[in-house]
């Protein structure tokens, strides 16, 4: 039941990346002050990532919950990086970022 909730969120972030209220701005420059996207970066460059990640048939999918909220999360390699990106089960999003040491979230 959960893994068919992970897969029509899945499925909603591909058809439309939304970000909780604030989010998609404070992400952008928290992303391009750690250097994870290039000064240039825009929005649509950083969710084009996104969508690689979300889209990427070789990707792993987390489930964990947190307080009384599900979320999923989705790892890819995207352009010589290793991207995490964490979204709620309603396809909302709430982080992305770049993971700098992979073998420590194994």
């Amino acid at each position: 039941m959960m893994r068919a909730k992970a897969a029509d969120a899945i499925r909603l972030v591909q058809h439309r990346i939304r970000w909780k209220q604030g989010g998609a701005s404070s992400h952008l420059r928290k992303r391009k002050g750690r250097g994870h996207l290039a000064e240039d970066a825009t929005q649509a460059s950083d969710e084009q990532i996104d969508l690689s990640v979300i889209s990427d048939r070789n990707a792993t999918v987390y489930l964990y919950a947190h307080s009384s909220e599900t979320y999923a999360a989705v790892v890819a390699n995207i352009q010589r990086l290793t991207w995490l990106i964490v979204f709620a089960l309603d396809g909302v999003l709430e982080s992305a970022f770049t993971v700098e040491r992979p073998q420590l979230y194994q």
